[in-house]
């Protein structure tokens, strides 16, 4: 399994999506490191609703947060699919 595979695993479970064949995949995940439709569809509100918790900041705040580090680890200014399920992995990864 290769690491993108391995993060839209990851982001499924943590969406919430049914897992299938012992939990190697989720039913109906989507395939979120390429598309930011499905990002925003999926994780971005969950994401914008676990950070406001955190710092009882507002959902405006939280999603500042959200964007200032997906920008900081924006390659050339891109802004792309990858790069912020990446930066919603490291979220998830500092919660725990």
């Amino acid at each position: 399994m290769n690491r993108k595979q391995e993060l839209n695993k990851k982001l499924a479970k943590w969406a919430g999506f049914t897992p299938v064949y012992g939990g190697l995949y989720y039913e109906n995940s989507p395939n979120f490191t390429e598309s930011l439709d499905v990002c925003f569809k999926w994780l971005v509100p969950k994401v914008i609703d676990e950070l406001a918790d955190i710092d009882i900041s507002t959902s405006t705040e939280a999603y500042y947060k959200l964007f200032e580090m997906w920008l900081e680890q924006a390659e050339n200014g891109i802004l792309n699919a990858i790069t912020l399920c990446l930066v919603i992995e490291k979220l998830i990864n500092n919660k725990k």
